[in-house]
């Protein structure tokens, strides 16, 4: 009896030793023995060395010879997260960090516990207050019939703060943008020209992460092009406001019958971007047309079957043109009224509701 009881632990202890040496995938805690690959993980948004702010998803990818069983991320060497499943993302809050750089890296992890660690992705935060800045002092209204700016931007004025931004005028807080009062500043026909330091003062708000928006007008002599043109040039941003104006005798409006109002070009022509996204078309009244060289990229072209004005010249014509300059981006467009309200009550409805004017001023301030 003993001797059988000893030749029956023996096989016991054997079976352990064989089990133990053979391994199995996926045992209670024990992993995949042998298994020495180490993930390999890539964060692929943001982008490295690209601007940041509010709140954003952390994507990643990751890839195992046996399988990924979670993504972890680090903001500044300090983790902040995890992800189990695939789409591998975080998202991260950065209005509790500091303005300035920061790094963020993800470390991918497989059943057999090796850890694949991503390169280092720095990102630059710009959290600017949420304002926007509208310059009504420099004889704004003239092209809006002597209405003031908040007659004919009311609802682009309450589409703002329903976005979640305060809106304040140059006439009552001043013209300052900084980027420490705002994030955007938006342009609409100046007839008078910008002082030098008013100038400086813009072209340090872009650089250091504001986002401007000019908006000209067809040309009839009044100076607000050229008064763009100098601001641009001083930004280098390598956009110029022509001294046109861009009709449509096919793809156009039709509001009405006398010239040239059924000539307002409908716009259909758009560069992929994310100002554009969405948009299939938008209507333009009394637009000027753009030219644009680098850093500056058409967003916006009109129809094959419109002209200017200045050349009588089709195709190529260009409305509207981004350009990221610094930390910051500029934005501009042929026609101010776009984003207008039908305060004369002359179209039947106001021009910010028409076609996709409206998706196409938010994704401007979006992007």
């Amino acid at each position: 009896m003993k001797k059988y009881l000893r030749l029956l632990a023996l096989l016991v202890i054997l079976g352990l030793f064989v089990m133990g040496q053979s391994g199995c995938t996926g045992c209670g805690g024990g992993g995949v023995t042998g298994d020495t690959t180490k993930p390999n993980v890539i964060i692929t948004s943001p982008a490295n060395n690209s601007t940041v702010s509010w709140t954003i998803t952390i994507q990643a990818t990751a890839t195992d010879n046996v399988g990924v069983v979670k993504v972890e991320f680090y903001i500044d060497s300090n983790k902040v997260g995890e992800d189990t499943s695939t789409p591998y993302e975080y998202n991260w809050n950065t209005t509790s960090y500091t303005n300035g750089t920061h790094t963020i890296t993800a470390k991918a992890y497989d059943n057999a516990g090796n850890i694949g660690e991503s390169a280092i992705v720095t990102v630059n935060i710009n959290n600017a207050p949420r304002a926007v800045l509208i310059d009504d002092i420099h004889q704004n209204s003239d092209t809006f019939g002597g209405y003031s700016v908040t007659q004919v931007y009311a609802t682009l004025i309450s589409k703002l703060q329903s976005m979640g931004y305060m809106v304040r005028l140059a006439s009552v807080v001043g013209f300052n943008p900084s980027i420490s009062n705002y994030s955007i500043v938006l342009l609409p026909v100046p007839f008078l020209p910008y002082s030098d330091s008013e100038i400086q003062a813009l072209v340090s708000f872009v650089n250091a992460g504001g986002k401007l928006i000019m908006q000209g007008d067809s040309y009839s002599g009044d100076p607000t092009n050229t008064n763009l043109n100098n601001l641009s040039n001083a930004l280098h941003a390598g956009i110029t406001f022509n001294m046109d104006i861009v009709l449509d005798y096919t793809n156009n409006f039709g509001g009405s019958n006398q010239f040239p109002f059924y000539q307002w070009p409908l716009i259909s022509n758009f560069v992929s971007h994310p100002t554009t996204a969405g948009v299939n078309t938008i209507v333009l009244f009394s637009s000027c047309s753009l030219s644009a060289q680098t850093p500056a990229i058409p967003i916006a072209y009109a129809s094959s079957s419109a002209y200017t004005s200045a050349s009588l010249s089709r195709g190529n014509i260009i409305v509207a043109a981004v350009a990221e300059i610094g930390r910051g981006k500029v934005i501009a467009i042929g026609d101010a009224s776009l984003f207008c309200d039908d305060v004369g009550n002359i179209l039947g409805n106001s021009p910010i509701n028409l076609y996709n004017n409206m998706t196409f001023f938010e994704n401007i301030i979006n992007w």
